[in-house]
């Protein structure tokens, strides 16, 4: 799924002009080359595409089921990949009365759990926050690994684990939402030739879910993530990565 902005206009450059499709699915992108002073065309295909006048709750109803998928016990990933102030951060975290799609599907998870409750089931949920950049790990809630020790990533049949990743039980929206501020305020920022307050960083936000139900003898274990890029380029031209990635590039290709 894809939700499509128009790019923040750069000062040497003509932002590129792009159109949908009635059904929603492909996205055509005209960027006007400077160096030889014409219009080019690209054509992309997707499985939604948002137009920019999309709000969050038209997002959020499309990914709403895979939230569901979490709750019966699946591992679901929600990312948001794009340009440097392309929307990334206001997709995933909204704002006041505009709530994006980590709050939203907390308040569903709260939402279903409470009702499941009534019918004997009992959920833990438990929330970690992880910081990547210059491909680096970083615990955006604890106090990271012990001296000399460094966060390791490892990949088993029941899932990723990060080491020394401190884990938060959350028990209502509101804790999830101090847990988010708190994040945001540790995690990496610098300018950029596009963003002068753009995050230099990749977040991760985790959820893991356990659920019993005694009665009927029955365990759901689910994995929720979201997260974003911080600076990924694609799909715009040359000139959007001369600038706005520079030295720390690496960080990119090392993903």
């Amino acid at each position: 799924m894809h939700r499509c902005q128009t790019p923040p206009t750069h000062p040497h450059h003509h932002p590129p002009h792009h159109t949908e499709d009635a059904e929603n699915r492909t996205l055509n992108l005209h960027v006007f080359n400077t160096e030889r002073n014409q219009v080019q065309k690209y054509n992309f295909a997707f499985d939604r595409v948002f137009g920019p006048t999309a709000g969050q709750t038209e997002v959020f109803e499309e990914i709403e089921q895979l939230v569901q998928s979490a709750m019966d016990g699946y591992k679901v990933c929600i990312f948001a990949y794009g340009q440097t102030g392309s929307g990334k951060t206001h997709t995933m975290l909204g704002r006041p009365g505009d709530h994006g799609m980590i709050p939203r599907a907390m308040d569903m998870l709260f939402s279903t759990s409470n009702a499941l409750g009534k019918q004997g089931w009992k959920f833990e949920l438990r929330a970690s926050m992880l910081e990547i950049y210059n491909e680096e790990y970083k615990d955006l809630l604890g106090k990271g690994p012990p001296a000399g020790k460094k966060h390791q990533v490892t990949h088993t049949p029941l899932g990723t684990t990060v080491s020394f990743l401190e884990v938060v039980d959350v028990t209502k929206p509101q804790k999830v939402a101090s847990l988010l501020e708190r994040a945001m305020q540790q995690r990496a920022v610098g300018a950029t030739a596009v963003n002068e307050h753009s995050s230099r960083s990749h977040f991760v936000f985790m959820l893991q879910i356990d659920g019993v139900n005694e009665q009927r003898q029955q365990e759901v274990h689910g994995i929720w993530r979201g997260g974003w890029l911080g600076c990924v380029v694609v799909g715009w031209s040359v000139w959007w990565l001369v600038g706005v990635c520079g030295g720390w590039l690496g960080t990119v290709c090392g993903l």
